[in-house]
């Protein structure tokens, strides 16, 4: 079974960055997928 994921955030690298949120958010999607789950920001 493939579990699928969506990140919302308020922030978003490299677009909107003003504290660590979007730094969290940029790596997650990738971690996930190394896990196989998919992962959508």
């Amino acid at each position: 079974m493939t579990v699928c994921v969506l990140h919302a955030a308020a922030e978003m690298f490299p677009l909107l960055k003003t504290g660590g949120l979007a730094d969290v958010v940029d790596a997650l999607s990738p971690a996930q997928t190394q896990l196989d789950t998919h992962a959508w920001c």
